[in-house]
């Protein structure tokens, strides 16, 4: 048995790019992993109906992605880590979406691109220790 951790920016990119090889893997039996780096806070919001979430300083649609990732990694058979989630304290995600690059959104400190590469890689190190 293969263990398998895939490492993503935000919610929707593991299945649209890799959606295929993780359902493979886990027919075959193999340990597979998700790592999402972020909810995509500055996600493009396609349907009508959830339009209202975009660009909505609550960030409801980073929320509505975790659900999103939530679902689609449980049907996959995948199982789904977020960088700096902390279950004790209701944190999701470490790091916010930084959308396109020279936005407003990336110019957040809390944004994923303006990250201490040492603390985002210690919070790597730390889902790759829990595999």
């Amino acid at each position: 048995m293969a263990r398998l951790l895939l490492v993503h920016a935000h919610p929707d990119d593991e299945t649209l790019t890799c959606g295929v090889t993780m359902a493979h893997h886990v027919a075959r039996g193999d340990d597979v992993h998700v790592l999402t780096c972020t909810l995509g806070e500055e996600g493009e919001v396609i349907p009508p109906a959830l339009a209202r979430q975009e660009g909505d300083p609550s960030d409801a649609l980073g929320s509505y992605r975790h659900g999103e990732l939530t679902r689609a990694l449980s049907r996959i058979g995948a199982t789904m880590h977020v960088l700096g989630a902390d279950e004790p304290t209701g944190r999701l995600s470490r790091y916010r979406d930084s959308g396109m690059a020279g936005s407003p959104a990336a110019a957040r400190a809390e944004a994923f691109a303006a990250a201490d590469l040492d603390e985002a890689g210690a919070l790597v190190a730390d889902v790759l220790r829990r595999l």
